[in-house]
C-alpha cells in the first residue's frame, strides 16, 4: 500500500480534511494551502485514548521499577487533546512537566477479541503524539493518572496520519537538543490484542500513550524509523 498522510486543518475557517501533496495541503476541492502557511488541527477525532503504562525501558529505569509481565493502561480525555504545534499550557506553580514521545495508532474499525495478525487489519493509521504529564501529582495521585496525564492541552497529535506504513520492526524517537531521549519498549500488535480483549476498540481513536511535537524552550522532536 502507498503511504499516504492526511492533516485536517483550518481553511476559510472550517475544519477540513486535507491530503500532502508535496510541500501543499490538498482539500477534496482542489483548494491548496502551503504546509508552512496552514493552522493545524488534531489529524483525529477519538471516542478515546488509551494510553500505555511504562511502555519505554528508558522510564522503567528512571522509575527504578521493572517491566511488568503484561502492560497496564490508563486513559487520557478527550479534552486533553492538542494539535500539532500547539500551546501546551503549564499550571501555575507546575515544577515537572514531562514529555513522552509515542505513536498513536489510529483504530479505523470495530474490533474485539482480536489476535496480534489481525491487528493490522484494523488499523486505519499511525501519528506522532506526545503524553504530556504534571508529575508533581505523580505520588499524591498514586493509582490515578486523572490530575498526572489529564489535564487540557497535555495529549498534543499530529501534524497528519500516515495511511500504509509498516509498523512491525519499527522504533520511536524522542529527542530533546539532538539527543535522544526514550524507546519503545512493547510490540504495536500486541497491545491492540490485549486491549480489545476487554474494550470494544472503535474507529476513530487514537490508541497508545497518547500528537506531535510542541513549540518550548528547547527543540523537541519525535521520530519513527527502522
Amino acid at each position: 500500500m502507498t503511504l499516504r498522510e492526511t492533516r485536517r486543518i483550518l481553511l476559510d475557517g472550517n475544519p477540513v480534511d486535507v491530503v500532502v501533496d508535496g510541500d501543499d495541503l490538498v482539500a477534496g476541492d482542489g483548494r491548496r494551502v502551503a504546509i508552512a502557511d496552514a493552522t493545524h488541527l488534531p489529524p483525529v477525532t477519538p471516542s478515546k485514548i488509551v494510553c500505555v503504562h511504562l511502555n519505554y525501558r528508558s522510564r522503567v529505569e528512571e522509575m527504578m521499577t521493572s517491566l511488568p509481565k503484561a502492560p497496564t493502561y490508563f486513559h487520557k480525555p478527550v479534552s486533553a487533546l492538542n494539535t500539532h504545534e500547539g500551546a501546551v499550557v503549564r499550571p501555575e506553580g507546575c515544577k515537572w512537566l514531562n514529555y513522552e514521545g509515542e505513536i498513536a495508532i489510529v483504530i479505523g474499525k470495530t474490533c474485539r477479541n482480536i489476535s496480534p495478525e489481525e491487528a493490522g487489519d484494523y488499523i486505519r493509521g499511525y501519528t506522532v503524539a506526545n503524553d504530556y504529564g504534571l508529575h508533581d501529582f505523580r505520588d499524591t495521585d498514586s493509582g490515578s493518572m486523572l490530575r498526572v496525564k489529564g489535564a487540557d492541552t497535555l495529549c498534543p497529535v499530529g501534524p497528519g496520519v500516515v495511511e500504509g506504513w509498516d509498523f512491525r520492526g519499527k522504533r520511536i524517537r524522542t529527542l530533546v537538543n539532538g539527543e535522544v531521549k526514550v524507546s519503545f519498549a512493547y510490540p504495536t500488535a500486541e497491545q491492540i490484542k490485549r486491549f480489545s480483549r476487554a474494550h470494544l476498540v472503535a474507529q476513530p481513536k487514537a490508541n497508545a500513550a497518547a500528537a506531535a511535537c510542541v513549540r518550548s524552550p528547547h527543540e523537541l522532536e519525535c521520530t519513527s524509523a527502522h
